[in-house]
């Protein structure tokens, strides 16, 4: 990418903004497979009542956690990725 004449930055955050949205979408299935369970699994097993949780709160950390890990990860992915050129 050095050759074509890209910036790090260009590089970097495409890949950044992938790793937020993936988490993102990971994110929403956890939540699709929670609402699956509440729906017909607790019927039997009532976990819910043993643990205290809350549906809600459950459902913001989940939306705020899952694109947080998604962006430390791209981070520490990117961390190696420079411009020089090795012969």
């Amino acid at each position: 990418m050095k050759l074509v004449g890209a910036k790090l930055s260009t590089i970097k955050i495409p890949i950044i903004l992938n790793g937020i949205l993936i988490g993102f979408i990971a994110s929403l299935i956890s939540i699709i497979i929670f609402l699956l369970y509440i729906t017909y699994i607790d019927k039997y097993i009532n976990l819910l009542k043993i643990f205290n949780l809350r549906n809600e709160y459950y459902f913001i950390g989940v939306l705020l956690l899952g694109p947080f890990i998604g962006f430390i990860v791209s981070i520490f992915t990117l961390k190696k990725v420079t411009l020089k050129i090795k012969y």
